[in-house]
């Protein structure tokens, strides 16, 4: 199993369970079905759901979220930048809350 979190400084930073969650096993009725777990999946997921709590949405992701190119390069916040504490702290919450609403959504 890979070690994600040596992947990118954010998974690394992550204080949630880095473990993959379980395959599908069989076919799953649901309203939408949304591939990948990156910000515009999690970010479509996320509204669907603060817009209807009823809807069925699944996130499809092929290893975790966050490891594609979400997880590697969040904006280039720089620490020469007079703005980075905020940058990073609405950066960092932004995917932890995403992470949040996957796993509850999830069962875990």
């Amino acid at each position: 199993m890979m070690e994600y979190s040596k992947y990118s400084f954010w998974l690394e930073t992550c204080s949630e369970d880095l473990a993959p969650r379980r395959s599908l096993e069989k076919s799953t009725d649901v309203d939408v079905a949304i591939l990948g777990g990156g910000y515009t999946g999690l970010w479509t997921a996320y509204y669907l759901l603060r817009s209807n709590p009823r809807l069925r949405v699944a996130v499809i992701e092929k290893e975790i979220v966050g490891y594609g190119a979400s997880g590697r390069n969040g904006g280039g916040v720089r620490r020469s930048s007079r703005l980075h504490q905020r940058c990073w702290n609405i950066a960092t919450g932004a995917m932890q809350h995403a992470r949040s609403c996957c796993h509850e959504g999830s069962g875990r």
